[in-house]
């Protein structure tokens, strides 16, 4: 085996290649040579949660962070492997010694907001969104979502700058086109929102939620038959989806086809 540094090196091209089986197998050897390797823990632990391992995750960053306890990523990535695992209170104040190492990390401050959204706490998830923002203003994810908390608020105008801020960013954020129609179907602006629908599933065809919303704004317009198709359309790519399986029902009543309702 060559040297450590040297070792890590090549472990860490095989990692961001998503060769992980090569990259675990070098981590270990390096442990196995220096068994408090602070790098390989920390790595090795991330490849954990890349494959789902979360509890073995935590522990191997959390033997990473005791060996050295200053580096933000360490922090950062630990939260993710919480976060996955719903430990959301725990997330938040791993997010958080990851931003007291490192105040400008955009992803902890993202990942925090991400966490705080999760938990139900929209007002402080602004907060930290704006503050991603404020530190990466192409980061379009953060658009987004600040886009859906401001739309639940009812602040409408402030989603749409941000949904279009997305979209901007990532042209091909279908995600972001669906949550903008939403806002404009919201408006009674339904042709504009039909609009976004239709572009959304351009990018992603099996878009489940913009076939379900598109149906919704067709059955508003009184386009019934078109309605239908989306709602099953969507319920061929998420079987499982609720409001499809009701709107469908809703739709087919109208059509005096009550029979024909599928429930959930």
């Amino acid at each position: 085996m060559s040297s450590i540094p040297q070792a890590i090196q090549t472990a860490l091209q095989h990692h961001q290649a998503g060769r992980l089986p090569q990259a675990e197998a070098i981590y270990r050897q390096v442990l196995q040579r220096q068994p408090r390797h602070a790098d390989a823990l920390h790595l090795l632990g991330l490849i954990a949660h890349q494959t789902g391992d979360d509890e073995t995750a935590i522990s191997l960053i959390g033997k990473a962070i005791a060996v050295n306890a200053n580096v933000a990523d360490f922090y950062n990535n630990r939260g993710e492997a919480y976060r996955a695992l719903g430990r959301l209170d725990d997330a938040i104040i791993s997010y958080e010694k990851a931003l007291r190492l490192r105040p400008d990390f955009v992803e902890a401050c993202y990942n925090q907001a991400l966490a705080l959204q999760e938990q139900g706490k929209p007002e402080e998830a602004v907060i930290r969104y704006q503050r991603a923002l404020a530190l990466k203003p192409d980061l379009s994810l953060a658009h987004n979502n600040l886009g859906n908390i401001l739309q639940k608020q009812g602040q409408l105008t402030e989603a749409v700058l941000h949904y279009e801020q997305a979209i901007a960013i990532t042209p091909g954020y279908a995600e972001a086109y669906s949550n903008l129609g939403s806002v404009w179907q919201a408006q009674g602006r339904l042709e504009e929102a039909i609009e976004c629908y239709r572009r959304a599933l351009v990018l992603k065809p099996d878009y489940a939620g913009a076939c379900n919303n598109l149906g919704y704004a067709l059955q508003d317009i009184g386009k019934l038959d078109e309605a239908v198709k989306c709602y099953e359309q969507a319920l061929e790519y998420q079987p499982d989806f609720a409001d499809a399986h009701n709107n469908l029902g809703n739709v087919l009543g109208e059509q005096g086809r009550p029979n024909e309702a599928v429930a959930p």
